[in-house]
């Protein structure tokens, strides 16, 4: 099975000699001649393991080695699809040149910008679905299930909100970030699924992005209780929601990582970053096209078990 990937088309990762260890390890990537070849066969189609391994006539096992030392670096993008005999893996190129500076460049003072957004303000919100609802530290905020409550005024006072599905969109100001000389984009938050009360085995597809640009997609697999949150407000009944999972989400030159853990081949050049920027656009959702619509909760530092909304950093050097 092979499919045109136009949209991959014409990608560059940059690397200079300030960052040995991305330097180890797309070196590394470049250094096998049946990895040279598996870039080669999917730089415009894409392909499955099988297909690539019966290409190269290679074992399957060897194949998908080689995929993962290209995959690390950021030269190839994977995803599972459907199949006629269950999930396959997809793999095409995500890159289409490797510039390296070997000439160190000059730094100055290194700084970490930060901003944290309460859960209420969002800026945007859209195909919001039952079951659904917010509240603040003292009470619920309107009627549980009335989509209609979400575009009401007070819901800059949320400190929770919930949705079977749909998206809220958070603006993030760029006054004080130079954004052309961001290095990496840091987003965390606490989130979790959305059900009746709560399910610790429900799961939810829960997708992010960044100014228009999907990162990926983080599977929680329920909808937390059995215990209180530890910022829960006493009035918070216990049959409701009651925690979430910290998720930690970085875009860096190279790549987008979910806890640390490598997601996407989406980085800052595709995120669009420049100095003409008025704000940084964020949005989160749950929607049917990613399969497991199992909705979200989102926690603000009064619900929960971590006391912050979501906070943007990024990450810079002075010139």
């Amino acid at each position: 099975m092979k499919q045109t990937m136009e949209k991959l088309v014409g990608k560059e990762l940059r690397l200079r000699m300030d960052q040995p260890e991305d330097l180890r390890i797309v070196a590394h990537a470049l250094s096998s001649d049946v990895r040279l070849r598996i870039l080669a066969m999917i730089g415009t189609t894409s392909m499955n393991v099988n297909e690539i391994a019966r290409e190269l006539g290679v074992p399957v096992s060897t194949t998908a080695l080689n995929i993962q030392i290209l995959e690390r670096a950021g030269l190839v993008s994977c995803e599972m699809q459907p199949g006629a005999r269950g999930a396959m893996k997809m793999c095409v190129r995500g890159i289409d040149r490797v510039h390296i500076s070997l000439s160190p460049t000059p730094r100055g003072e290194r700084r970490v910008w930060e901003f944290e957004m309460p859960v209420g303000c969002y800026a945007l919100v859209g195909g919001v679905q039952p079951t659904c609802g917010m509240a603040n530290r003292n009470r619920k905020m309107n009627a549980d299930d009335d989509v209609r409550s979400f575009y009401q005024p007070n819901h800059f006072e949320a400190d929770i909100l919930w949705m079977r599905a749909g998206f809220v969109e958070y603006h993030f100001p760029a006054a004080d970030v130079p954004l052309n000389q961001v290095d990496f984009l840091e987003l965390s938050f606490e989130a979790c699924s959305e059900t009746l009360g709560h399910n610790n085995h429900w799961p939810s597809n829960i997708y992010v992005e960044i100014n228009g640009q999907r990162l990926g997609v983080w599977r929680c697999e329920g909808d937390f209780g059995g215990r209180p949150g530890q910022l829960n407000p006493s009035w918070w009944d216990a049959t409701n929601t009651q925690f979430g999972q910290l998720k930690t989400w970085r875009v860096d030159r190279r790549r987008t990582y979910l806890d640390g853990d490598a997601l996407s081949c989406v980085n800052l050049d595709k995120i669009h970053l420049d100095g003409a920027q008025d704000c940084i656009r964020v949005r989160i959702g749950v929607q049917a096209e990613d399969g497991h619509v199992g909705g979200m909760n989102l926690f603000g530092d009064h619900f929960g078990d971590f006391p912050q909304g979501l906070i943007l950093r990024a990450g810079y050097y002075t010139v």
